[in-house]
């Protein structure tokens, strides 16, 4: 597959760090959240790729992980979540959405966030909590996609 090329390129010298926008604990859940990159490959393989860069370079991957109310944000999606990625591999920066008006999902809550970083952390995984900022103006991440100009 083509996204075992991305971890073969020689980097000697260049420290680079990457990070994989997940956003979902399954095939199925990734497509319903992310539907034209979990056309490009499965779950599985990217995550295969990903564990071979981090092996090749010797750095954790960064797993973006965007928490959407009712969508991707249980306790058995952390558990989930947890049991794919290796706790030496990896490392997960869990967020919420920002508010976007007319949007069909919205980002779950603060409580939310810290009890599913909570649940990776005791699964042995190094997790954070990432805070947009700027929000409170409209001007965070994603917020400007239906601004009008």
């Amino acid at each position: 597959e083509k996204i075992r090329e991305y971890s073969r390129i020689d980097l000697s010298g260049v420290e680079l760090n990457l990070q994989l926008s997940l956003h979902g604990s399954s095939d199925p859940q990734r497509q319903l959240v992310m539907p034209r990159a979990s056309a490009v490959a499965s779950l599985i393989s990217i995550l295969d790729a990903c564990e071979e860069f981090a092996s090749t370079h010797s750095r954790r991957v960064v797993v973006n992980y965007l928490l959407l109310e009712g969508v991707n944000d249980t306790i058995i999606d952390a558990h989930r979540l947890a049991k794919l990625l290796s706790p030496d591999r990896f490392s997960v920066k869990v967020s919420a959405l920002n508010a976007v008006p007319n949007a069909p999902v919205i980002g779950a809550g603060r409580e939310s966030l810290a009890l599913f970083s909570s649940v990776l952390r005791d699964c042995g995984l190094e997790a954070r909590v990432f805070v947009s900022v700027g929000s409170d103006i409209g001007a965070g991440c994603g917020q400007f996609s239906n601004a009008p100009l």
